[in-house]
């Protein structure tokens, strides 16, 4: 059958036309059986279900809004009802209907609404134009059994008070019309089901008026004073309603309806289409395609959120929409695809279109396509803002924590751990057999570098392994066959203060932590090792890890009190910083944005695996994270700063400073009366003294007798000018001119002074850490693109929306200020500190799953995530979900103790593997992600320092304190123009022998050895550490003099410990540094080459004894050992 429409009359068509469009029409203007004139928004709940309330006033630029926990509402025919705490926001300000009403000066506020219940208070926001509790231009609301409404104006304050109430009980659980209008005069009237129930002047104007404030329904945008009860109808007017407005309004009800008559031929067409747009077609593409072709990024060069360049198409050069044609049109060829490859959106992207959806597209399209062009991009400003969904909420490490059993596996007997059926299973299913088990002394080198950083010193006593560096004796068969053996060594390490050590380079990496601002002036600061100190002794302590967090971001808030709980806020101002004493207020500006910036994103970053810094500019252009996000979390860090702060708390503080005014009030009282007594007793003495000065000046007769007798003559004050060294005179020369008695005299009232001197009250100590600076926070702004001059709108503290569940940022902040234990903080860091460690409401299980993986990877080479620092969706997907699921849960049922995380890795079958490869297993797994072997893995620089340092006898293990700084060559230091130059004169020393940990991390001047070696530059924080294998590495080995140092040492300990023999000094070199006996080929190759290397020396060097050619051929030798692959690999 063909349709030919030639056979059809006039009034069919029409009859046709309103069947197929009838799903899309909507109002183009208001029905006649309502007020028209000033109406700017109307919503009628007529969607029935879904996320997205549209805004049906017919306005070309509609103020949609938006359900945010879908949960928490049920859709009926009669409207939408709030069962428990959500909102319903608009997702832009609603700066249309703040330019309007402030223009006219008027408003009136409409609603149909049946409250809950008449306890509802706050007032419960029922209609809002606000950004938080304390700012709005205007809130309908209820506060128990009654209507408040609150309005800003140059005359109340910034939340709209004195507020206008209804009378008491008028605000019953049943259903009302609610009015309120405010006229361009002043009067602000109530109207209840028609009758006028209330009215107050309001004065003043809306020029006071903000323009970034969001309509928000059944809440405070915040969604901290919720609303309950059923939603029938709102709409706005930017004009007072009269009281006959009002009573027809009243008279049309809660449910209006278009009539019929309303729907011409003529018009039919083009309002159907406009209107369709607005409320159909725009949020389907803005649900299901803006993300990847919108203004942020445009995937395949196609834009869907821009009228020419949909219609346009993208690089296939076809046209995304074509008016009137559906079939052509690529964009319903794409979301119709049966090829997976093709089909938009595709495969872990979001849904498909439902048929429903994909039939309204053909239908738009088929009837033109109308797409107005006050919403292409280029007729507005502004930005379409990211709408974080459920949807985006279920990626993998989103989800709440789930409950996670080891599964079965066939191969029990190779079990030790639950670790090992994870990772059992998973061989199991791929046909993997898991490498046997290392040797003893293997096993014990691995765990002593992962551990605690530092290599065992094994002397073999008669089967048994006497292992110096911790004093402990070692049974190499039980720690092979018996569980609990290697578990005692584990717990030996574990329990060492050098864990500590070791695990907080770890952290260090991730906190970009340095002991210099870095840039240009790259100033010193003493004080920022209390934070490095923080991490050493919390981890041996084996601090909760939610606790290490929470100081971290809050430590001077939370444990005011605690000087470890201060400095670990060492962490928030670890990265870059400058400070510009400069006239350059937009520089400055820049660089606080800058600071702050790294502040944000190494929060994230470190704590959550979120690449939080690509919001700056823009919303992420692949995980849920809207800009609006990142500067809500700056809030949190924008009230404060970098400083050097007591280690103490504030009643401390105040007790340090009393006591110092004191005391220095006492000295000087002391010193003014010493000195003025001496002022008093020098007068007669003052000339013979002087005369005795100028005696000696080679000046003339009579230029002295001028500066005796003459002094204030121009003359004479030109030359004490210059002699001004020469005619200063010491205290003590005035009173060696004095009596005996005045000298008596003097003394005591010297000694007086220095008596006071000695009893002058220790300051306390001080840490580079963050400071609030009051207990207001500071006006915190959206910047447009992260352009810190176009500050768009001003914002509240706020967390990621894509962890936030059941509680706001309100909620947090409200209970940490009713916590709080000092007065001088905005207590927002804290809020933040129980955002991010709270599991059931916030981010607190992904806080774990991070701190799992970053764990895993230091035992295993690769994270169960290897994308350590990315968990958001363009990272990679964890090799071993539910393991890393079932530890993120053992951390947090440990009461996040890391040494009870570390137990259950170390003591695992899949720890204990060896490295020998396996061409089968190879082939079915060549990365080795399901771990049927060990990976061989190198030491870093700082455990290869001291390494060297451990194996030569020198290294020095006092542990804390200020860092030392190591001697570098002079031509390795090329910065300029810094504040602090590193010394050139440094020597090798017993300071400069310390653990690596220790050392002084200059920004700009970099350790040339641990920089060949791969140290980070601590520009950043670090997750994981390149490893690089360059031709500057095996030069360092050759030629640093540090290396050489060490290989000497360990020359003189071999001929100390094992005479002179040069066997037994082979065999000491390879237990010492390789913790293992040497095989008879290298027992061959190293007597080769000490016989030939002495020779050598000898004709390099000309007359020396054989004695010490043989000494440098042994250090030769011991520089050669550093260098084996089997000294600088843990396995």
């Amino acid at each position: 059958m063909t349709f030919d429409s030639r056979n059809l009359s006039t009034h069919t068509i029409v009859a046709f036309l309103v069947v197929i469009m009838l799903p899309l029409v909507t109002w183009a203007q208001p029905p006649s059986s309502r007020v028209g004139e000033g109406l700017i928004g109307l919503y009628n709940f007529s969607e029935g279900s879904g996320r997205l309330i549209h805004d049906r006033s017919g306005s070309p630029d509609p103020v949609d809004l938006l359900i945010e926990i879908p949960d928490s509402v049920r859709w009926s025919t009669t409207g939408l009802t709030m069962v428990s705490s959500t909102a319903i926001v608009s997702q832009k300000s609603a700066r249309r209907f703040a330019e309007a009403i402030r223009k006219s000066n008027a408003l009136t506020i409409e609603a149909w609404i049946t409250p809950a219940t008449v306890d509802q208070s706050g007032p419960a926001r029922i209609v809002s134009l606000s950004s938080n509790p304390g700012s709005r231009n205007f809130t309908l609301g209820q506060d128990k059994d009654r209507y408040d409404v609150r309005l800003r104006t140059t005359s109340t304050d910034e939340n709209g008070n004195p507020s206008t109430p209804s009378p008491a009980k008028s605000g019953e659980p049943v259903l009302t019309h609610v009015v309120f209008t405010r006229d361009s005069s002043g009067l602000a009237v109530i109207f209840l089901d028609s009758q006028q129930v209330a009215s107050r002047n309001v004065e003043g104007d809306f020029g006071n008026w903000e323009m970034g404030h969001r309509l928000s329904l059944g809440n405070e945008v915040t969604r901290d004073r919720p609303w309950l009860g059923q939603l029938h109808f709102v709409a706005i007017y930017d004009r007072a309603l009269t009281p006959s407005d009002v009573d027809q309004n009243f008279a049309a009800g809660q449910t209006p309806v278009l009539p019929a008559s309303s729907v011409v031929v003529t018009d039919m067409k083009a309002a159907t289409n406009e209107s369709a747009y607005h409320t159909r077609i725009q949020p389907l593409l803005v649900a299901k395609c803006v993300k990847c072709h919108g203004p942020e990024k445009q995937k395949g060069g196609l834009r869907l959120d821009d009228k020419s360049a949909a219609f346009k198409g993208g690089e296939s050069e076809m046209p995304a929409i074509v008016p009137g044609h559906s079939s052509a049109s690529r964009l319903v060829q794409l979301v119709t695809s049966a090829d997976d490859n093709e089909r938009m959106p595709p495969e872990g992207e979001g849904e498909p279109l439902t048929e429903e959806q994909i039939d309204l597209l053909r239908h738009w399209i088929e009837a033109g396509a109308n797409w107005p062009d006050a919403d292409s991009t280029s007729a507005k400003s502004g930005r379409m803002e990211m709408v974080v969904t459920d949807e985006d909420r279920n990626h993998w490490s989103f989800r709440p924590l789930q409950h996670i059993s080891p599964p079965e596996v066939t191969d029990k007997a190779w079990v030790r751990t639950p670790v090992d059926q994870f990772i059992r299973h998973a061989q199991e299913v791929k046909g993997l057999t898991p490498a046997a088990t290392a040797d003893a002394r293997t096993l014990i080198r691995r765990v002593y570098f992962d551990v605690i950083g530092l290599p065992p010193i094994l002397k073999d006593e008669g089967g048994m392994l006497k292992e110096e560096l911790l004093g402990i004796e070692l049974d190499p068969s039980a720690l092979l066959l018996q569980p609990s053996a290697f578990a005692a060594l584990v717990d030996e390490l574990l329990g060492s203060p050098h864990y500590g050590e070791r695990w907080a380079r770890h952290w260090l990496d991730v906190a970009r932590y340095a002991d210099s601002n870095g840039q240009e002036g790259d100033a010193d600061r003493p004080n920022a090792y209390q934070f490095r100190d923080f991490v050493i002794r919390t981890l041996n302590e084996d601090l909760p890890y939610n606790t290490f967090v929470r100081w971290q971001l809050a430590g001077d808030e939370i444990a005011p009190d605690n000087p470890l709980a201060i400095a670990a806020t060492g962490f928030i101002v670890a990265g870059n910083s400058t400070v510009l004493n400069v006239p350059m207020e937009e520089e400055k500006l820049r660089n606080r944005a800058n600071e702050l910036d790294d502040m944000v994103s190494t929060t994230a970053q470190a704590f959550l695996g979120l690449t939080l810094a690509c919001a700056r500019c823009h919303d992420h252009k692949y995980d849920p994270l809207p800009t609006r996000d990142y500067y809500r979390m700056m809030c949190a860090f924008n009230g404060g700063d970098r400083m050097d702060v007591p280690l103490a708390g504030p009643a401390a503080v105040k007790a340090s400073q009393e006591a110092m005014d004191a005391w220095q009030k006492e000295f000087n009282e002391a010193e003014r009366e010493r000195n003025d007594w001496l002022k008093e007793a020098r007068k007669p003495i003052a000339r013979q003294v002087l005369a005795e000065r100028v005696s000696k000046l080679s000046i003339s007769d009579d230029e002295k007798k001028l500066l005796l007798d003459k002094p204030d003559d121009p003359d004479a004050k030109k030359l004490s000018d210059g002699f001004k060294k020469e005619l200063r005179i010491e205290a003590s020369e005035y009173v060696a001119a004095l009596s005996s008695d005045e000298q008596s005299r003097w003394k005591d009232l010297d000694a007086a002074v220095e008596a006071i001197v000695d009893r002058k009250p220790a300051s306390l100590a001080q840490g580079f850490a963050f400071s609030d600076d009051a207990a207001e926070p500071r006006e915190t702004w959206l910047f447009e693109r992260g352009d810190f001059m176009a500050r768009n709108e001003r914002l509240s503290l706020g967390f990621l929306t894509v962890m936030m569940r059941d509680r706001t940022a309100d909620d947090y902040w409200n209970a940490a200020r009713k916590t709080k234990l000092r007065d001088d903080s905005t207590q927002q860091r804290h809020a933040i500190a129980d955002w991010i460690t709270d599991t059931d409401h916030g981010a607190g299980v992904l806080l774990a799953r991070v701190m799992v993986n970053r764990v895993w990877q230091h035992h295993f080479g690769n994270g169960i995530v290897h994308t350590v620092s990315d968990f958001g969706t363009r990272g990679d997907a964890p090799t071993h979900p539910e393991l890393l699921e079932w530890l993120t849960g053992a951390l947090i049922r440990s009461g996040w103790s890391l040494k009870h995380l570390h137990r259950l890795i170390l003591n695992s079958a899949a720890y204990r593997q060896g490295t020998a490869p396996n061409e089968p297993n190879h082939a079915i797994d060549p990365s080795n992600h399901l771990l049927w072997r060990r990976r061989p893995q190198r030491l870093e620089s700082e455990l290869f320092r001291d390494a060297m340092l451990t194996v030569a006898g020198s290294l020095n293990l006092e542990m804390f304190g200020p860092s030392f700084k190591p001697p570098i060559p002079s031509e390795a230091m090329q910065a300029r123009n810094v504040k602090d130059p590193y010394p050139s004169d440094v020597q090798d020393s017993p300071t400069s022998r310390r653990r690596s940990v220790y050392m002084f991390h200059k920004r700009v001047v970099q350790y040339p050895l641990m920089m060949a070696f791969d140290a980070p530059d601590a520009q950043v924080g670090c997750g994981r550490r390149t490893n690089t294998t360059v031709a500057p590495q095996a030069l360092a080995l050759l030629n640093d003099p540090f290396v050489r140092m060490r290989a000497s040492e360990l020359a003189n300990r071999l001929v100390a410990e094992a005479g002179k023999d040069a066997d037994a000094q082979v065999r000491l070199a390879f237990q010492l540094g390789l913790a293992r006996e040497p095989m008879a080929a290298d027992m061959t190759d190293a007597s080769s080459f000490l016989v030939e290397q002495t020779v050598a020396r000898q004709q390099q060097a000309g007359r020396i004894s054989e004695e010490t050619a043989q000494t440098l051929a042994l250090t030769d030798f011991c520089q050669m050992l550093f260098s084996f692959n089997e000294f600088m690999y843990i396995d």
